[in-house]
Formats: C-alpha cells, sequence, structure tokens
C-alpha cells in the first residue's frame, strides 16, 4: 500500500510507520536549477529510486520535526553551508544523523504521581548505560536527571514481585518536588487534563488521549546519570500550523500522526492455552483481569484489544476494551477455573482490567496475516513471546478492515447480570427460576396483569444460551381458536383450490432445533390457558416430558402417513408457558399437561427496592414515587381480601408504572392517564357488580 505524502516547501515527503519508527521517503519537487544536496548516507535503495524517491531517512516519531526543519534549512542554504548536526541538534556520526534517546516517555498521570515504568524491552538498552549494572529485584539506586543543564536526584527500583519472574523497573521521582514542580509548569496542558485543582490525579474516564506532551531520556556516557528533554505541546504546534494547504486532508492526518506519535488505541494481548484457557473462559466471562508485562503507562481506559490464542491454533478470538490504567491487582477469582498453571498468576501483578465486547464463531486464524502486506509485520508473529502488543495506526486500520470481512460476529455474552438489570426479583428468586428451566425443561410463569411475565422469560432464555439470540426463541400466544393444525401439523387450503398437508409452528421449530442440538432453544407461550390444551398438544403431551426427548422417543403424528414417519422433540427445546391468573375466561390446565411443567409466581414489585431505584433513575421525584407504591400496595391489599371474587391472582402489576419513554414528564398527569386507561378497566371488570366500590377505589387513588 503506498503511503500518503504531504509538501513542506519544495519538498515531497511520504511517510510510513515500521513499529516504533517511522520511515520517511523525500524526493525535491522544485526547480532542479536549486535543488539542494542531502546528505549520501539518506540515498534510497535502487527500488525507491525507481518510484521517483531519491532518499530515504529512518528515525523516531520525535524525531520529524527536527527533520522538517532540516529541509528547510538545506533548501534555504542550497546544502552547501549546512553543518552536518543530527536531528536533534547534537553531532553524530549515524547514518540518519539521530542522536538516539533511550527512551520516550509520554506524559500521563504517573509522570506528576511518581515517574515513569521502564518497558521490559528496554531493560537490557538502560543496563548498558549503566555501565552493565542490573537493578536486582527489591533494590534500589540512585541517579542523576538533568534538565537544561541543571542537575536533580531520582532513583532506578526494581519492583519486582517474589512470585514473578519479570523485572518492573521504574524512574521515581516523587521525592524531588522541584522537579515535580517544573514538570507540573512545563507539561501545564497535560496537567489540566490529568490532574484536578485540588492537585488529586483524575479518575481514569476523565483522561484525555489528545494529551500528546512527552519526555526523552538520552543517556550522558555517566552510567546512573540521564538528560531529559522535556517536549510540551507547542513546541510541535508550531510546525504543524505551518503545513500549507492541507487542511482535512489524509496528508494532514498522517503528519500529525507522525508529530504527536498519536496513540493508536489498539492492542493484542495474548494468552498461552497451557497456563490459561482463554477460549473456555469466554465462554462464562464477560470481564478480565489481565497481566500488562509491556508497556503498562500507553495502556489507556477505552483501549480496543484484540485478545490473541497462542500455540498450534494462534488467532484471534475476542475484542475486548480497556475499563481500568495498569495497577496492582490479585488475581481474578472469576478466572480461576481456566487458569492451567496457577503459578503464573498467584499474587499481586500490574493487571489491566478487560470488557469483552465481541466473541468470534470462529477463530481469527494468524494464517490470515501471514500474506498480507501490513499484518504479516506484526511483532507478535515475529516474537510471539510477549503478553501485551502495540498496533501501529496503520496495523489497527488493517486488522479491524479483516475482522469486518473476515469474521463472522457472534452475539455479545449475555450473564446472569444483564438479566438482572432493571428486573425487580431477587438474584436467588431469579437462581431458581433458571435451575426449573434447565431440569424441567418446561415452566409456566404465572401471575396477574403487569407483572412483566413476558420480560422475565425473555431474559431466562438469554441467560441459559449466554447470548441474547432471538433466531433461537420463537414465540406465539393460544387463543381459543388455536388448533393442533396450527401448532403441529394438518391440512390447509393451497392456491388451486385443494389442501396440503403443513408443518405447524411447533413443528418447524423443533426441526429446527435439532439441527443444532448443542445450543438451546426456547417456545415461548403467552396466554398458554386460554386454548384447549389437549386438543391443540395432542400426542405432544408425551414428548414435553424431559426424559422423552429425543429421537428414542419419536411417535407418529395424527397426520403422519405411515408408522415409520414419526416426529420427536430434541433435548435442547425447552418451553415456556405465560399465564394471567386475572383472567376470568381461562379454562383450568389440565393435570395432564400440570404435571409436565414447573409453575413459578411472580407477584407485584411495588415493595422491592430495585422498583423504587428504576423510578428514581428515570427522574421520577421521591415523594411522587412514594405516592404511587402506597396508592398500588393498598389498592393490592383491597384486591387480595375480597377472597369471595378476587384474591391474590388478581392483584395489580408494578410494570403499568414503568417509565418507556426518554425524556418524557413523570407527573400526576401521567400517572391520571394511567389510572383512568389502564387500571380503571380493570377494576370496572372486577367489580363489575359493584360500580359504587370502584369509584370509592378511583377516587381514592386520584386523591
Amino acid at each position: 500500500m503506498e503511503a500518503p505524502q504531504f509538501e513542506w516547501g519544495n519538498w515531497r515527503l511520504a511517510a510510513e510507520k515500521i513499529t516504533n519508527f517511522r520511515s520517511v521517503v523525500i524526493r525535491w519537487v522544485g526547480p532542479e536549477e536549486s535543488k539542494p544536496k542531502l546528505p549520501d548516507e539518506w540515498r534510497t535503495p535502487a527500488s525507491d529510486q525507481e518510484k521517483g524517491w531519491s532518499h530515504r531517512v529512518r528515525l523516531r516519531p520525535y524525531e520529524l520535526p527536527g527533520l522538517l526543519d532540516k529541509l528547510r534549512n538545506y533548501e534555504k542554504n542550497g546544502g552547501n553551508t549546512m553543518s552536518e548536526t543530527d536531528l536533534t541538534g547534537k553531532n553524530s556520526s549515524k547514518s540518519a544523523g539521530v542522536e538516539k534517546p533511550l527512551m520516550i516517555k509520554k506524559v500521563d498521570r504517573s509522570v506528576f504521581q511518581y515517574g515513569t515504568h521502564i518497558p521490559s524491552d528496554l531493560h537490557e538498552t538502560f543496563r548498558r548505560a549503566n555501565g552493565g549494572v542490573h537493578v536486582t529485584p527489591g533494590d534500589s539506586h540512585e541517579i542523576i536527571l538533568m534538565v537544561n543543564g541543571k542537575r536533580y536526584a531520582a532513583s532506578i527500583i526494581n519492583m519486582r514481585q517474589k512470585n514473578s519472574t519479570s523485572d518492573k523497573l521504574q524512574i521515581r521521582w516523587d521525592k524531588n518536588k522541584e522537579l515535580k514542580d517544573l514538570l507540573r509548569q512545563t507539561f501545564e496542558r497535560s496537567y489540566v487534563e490529568l490532574v484536578d485543582k485540588s492537585g488529586k490525579v483524575r479518575e481514569p474516564n476523565k483522561l484525555q488521549r489528545e494529551v500528546s506532551e512527552h519526555i526523552k531520556i538520552f543517556r550522558t556516557g555517566i552510567p546512573f546519570q540521564y538528560k531529559l528533554d522535556l517536549v510540551p505541546a507547542d513546541k510541535l504546534s508550531k510546525i504543524k500550523s505551518e503545513i500549507p494547504d492541507s487542511k482535512g486532508s489524509s496528508e494532514t492526518e498522517n503528519l500529525e500522526d507522525l508529530l504527536n506519535d498519536k496513540d493508536n488505541g489498539r492492542w493484542i494481548f495474548q494468552a498461552n492455552p497451557r497456563f490459561f484457557d482463554l477460549q473456555g473462559s469466554l465462554k462464562e466471562l464477560k470481564e478480565f483481569r489481565w497481566s500488562v508485562n509491556q508497556h503498562p503507562d500507553k495502556v489507556q481506559v477505552g483501549d480496543t484489544v484484540y485478545l490473541w490464542q497462542s500455540g498450534q491454533d494462534a488467532g484471534i478470538l475476542a475484542i475486548a476494551k480497556v475499563l481500568s490504567l495498569p495497577e496492582e491487582m490479585p488475581e481474578d477469582e472469576r478466572a480461576k477455573p481456566f487458569i492451567n498453571d496457577p503459578t503464573k498468576f498467584a499474587g499481586k501483578a500490574l493487571r489491566t482490567r478487560l470488557h469483552v465486547e465481541q466473541v468470534f464463531k470462529e477463530l481469527l486464524l494468524k494464517e490470515n496475516f501471514l500474506d498480507h502486506p501490513i499484518l504479516s509485520k506484526l511483532t507478535i508473529i515475529r516474537s510471539p513471546y510477549m503478553t501485551n502488543y502495540p498496533l501501529t495506526v496503520e496495523q489497527g486500520k488493517a486488522l479491524a478492515d479483516m475482522v469486518e470481512h473476515i469474521v463472522k460476529p457472534m452475539q455479545p455474552l449475555y450473564i446472569k447480570a444483564d438479566a438482572l438489570k432493571n428486573l425487580f426479583v431477587d438474584e436467588s428468586d431469579f437462581d431458581y427460576m433458571l435451575e426449573r428451566l434447565k431440569s424441567k425443561k418446561n415452566i409456566i410463569i404465572q401471575g396477574p396483569p403487569g407483572v412483566g411475565k413476558t420480560f422475565v422469560a425473555k431474559r431466562l432464555a438469554y441467560s441459559v444460551m449466554g447470548v441474547k439470540d432471538d433466531n433461537r426463541i420463537c414465540m406465539i400466544q393460544f387463543h381459543q381458536s388455536y388448533s393442533y393444525e396450527d401448532f403441529v401439523q394438518g391440512f390447509r387450503p393451497n392456491e388451486d383450490g385443494k389442501f396440503d398437508l403443513k408443518n405447524g409452528v411447533f413443528y418447524e421449530f423443533c426441526s429446527k432445533a435439532q439441527r443444532e442440538l448443542v445450543k438451546d432453544y426456547f417456545f415461548i407461550i403467552d396466554e398458554i390457558n386460554r386454548g384447549n390444551l389437549a386438543k391443540i398438544f395432542g400426542e405432544m403431551l408425551m414428548l414435553l416430558e424431559k426424559d422423552k426427548r429425543g429421537p428414542e422417543y419419536a411417535v407418529p403424528l395424527t397426520y403422519s402417513k405411515s408408522v415409520n414417519d414419526t416426529f420427536y422433540i430434541p433435548p435442547n427445546l425447552h418451553i415456556i408457558g405465560m399465564m394471567n391468573t386475572a383472567d376470568r375466561s381461562l379454562a383450568m390446565v389440565d393435570y395432564a399437561l400440570r404435571r409436565r411443567f414447573s409453575f413459578i409466581s411472580l407477584p407485584p414489585q411495588f415493595e422491592s427496592q430495585k422498583f423504587r431505584q428504576f423510578l428514581l433513575d428515570h427522574g421520577l421525584a421521591a415523594e411522587f414515587i412514594d405516592k404511587i407504591i402506597s396508592k398500588m400496595i393498598e389498592l393490592n391489599e383491597t384486591i387480595s381480601e375480597d377472597t369471595k371474587n378476587l384474591g391474590t391472582g388478581y392483584r395489580i402489576g408494578h410494570s403499568y408504572f414503568c417509565p418507556t419513554e426518554n425524556g418524557a414528564e413523570y407527573n400526576d398527569v401521567w400517572y391520571g392517564m394511567i389510572i383512568k386507561s389502564e387500571i380503571e378497566p380493570l377494576l370496572q371488570e372486577y367489580w363489575f357488580d359493584n360500580p359504587q366500590k370502584v369509584r370509592e377505589l378511583l377516587e381514592s387513588l386520584l386523591s
């Protein structure tokens, strides 16, 4: 892929990102007679010259402003009087004329708290700079930091844990108030974004990614003495402001990425299946604590993480988001069942929290990357031995594009916490419902109107499936005209005026479930006791039992052409019926069907603290909520006490008062409309022979 190009005076440049370096190719586009001479060591190979590029420079992102300044000076002086200084202003004999720093630290909250973490891949570089001396675990060594010729005392510390095999080096200046004040003044832009007025570091969700100030750390030739070059935002802003007539173009965006060393915010985090069962954990967990052994200072809240499984079948299994900055925290208790080697994860370590957003149906294998012009250069392919791999902007875009076009996404995980959200039943009651559904296969949720029977039924189904997959749910409603022919199988007229044997909705859904026996399917029947159940189910009554599922219990149907034409209900099919206990028109559910179902009662939840909090969260005033709750509890007590005509099965449910529209005004007018349009008709039906009682109850409700 050809790199984006941009103009700089009479120069044209194209910038490519190669891991931590940038490779910039250059050519002169001005008058040939005034073409300046560039250093011979910058000359490009023949392949570049064939494309018109005369020179190539390989540099770090912070060096690009120096290169642009140097090109401008070469143009001004014709290349004859320009001194052979490197891009940072220091004499050097390196091929690109660049003094290489030991490390680049992007300013984050740690700069104002304690100092900086040294990435593990730079430990050997610092050891050599310190005359071959290695700081052992638990030890520290005094160091000198030079800033603008002034010396500041600091220390380098190895904070490796006893049960860890990896060194954790930090440069700390937290005890040097003078240096901390200097950093705060120099990096005022970052400080304002990262620290509140009281001096307290903001929470992670307050951090701003656009902050792009940084610190360059250079060796001095003296062990344990380093020079710091502080690069605030205004140094780069000046050069960016001089880019001619390219605002908003892809060239400008590319140049700004290079100038700022803007974090891409995309990572690959790797798990070794010998130590951790990533594939198994993704079926159960939605959040992880993940070790951060490399680049912890660059991991930011909101970053995208591709979860990679190593080994023979290496590749990406899922996509997650970073929820917290890396910090010392213990292992994740929820992940213990999936840990194959406890010694690798015991004790506190530098970890971040991840939230799984997408799990792939199939592994995105490493083989997909090997022939890709960009992704074949991923560090994890060339050096698959680390935990955390940052992606460049180019790699991040290429990987996102591959995921979009190749991977078939699976629905997000659905766990019990998702089901309990805005559900007013206790967790223990919900666990009981799940247990009954899983073990009995068939349940009936019964209750008065407005208690959320349908709402609960779907959440039970999602919880058992582990995903929110409506393709594995079929919902119908029984009525007095519903028949076996509608439900199972029967003859229906065709376009020719004749009759064809057609399969009913239950037959078709069972056939669908039979094709995926490893997945759970759910058939939900609303108003299950409105129909003639014996007539609708027919021979299905026997097959409903949990121990009579599967082909070994297949039976011929009423319209089967022969005794060999059989049908069965698969074991992965669950049936959830819903029954309104306040409907006078309903017949009793016969015993033959009743014993094949577990019955679960849902009462009104006006007294639930969850219901009260739900109304508060939707902007209802506390006094107004108290009015609704007290009025409805009083009404339901009246209904329950009328055991001759009504009883507890006729109480009014809470869902009538659950706000559904964002921005609506929930006040006395809204309450009155519900009472008049929804509650009053129920009361008139309940006490159809006592209109005086209905009037008294309505007056009480509206007072």
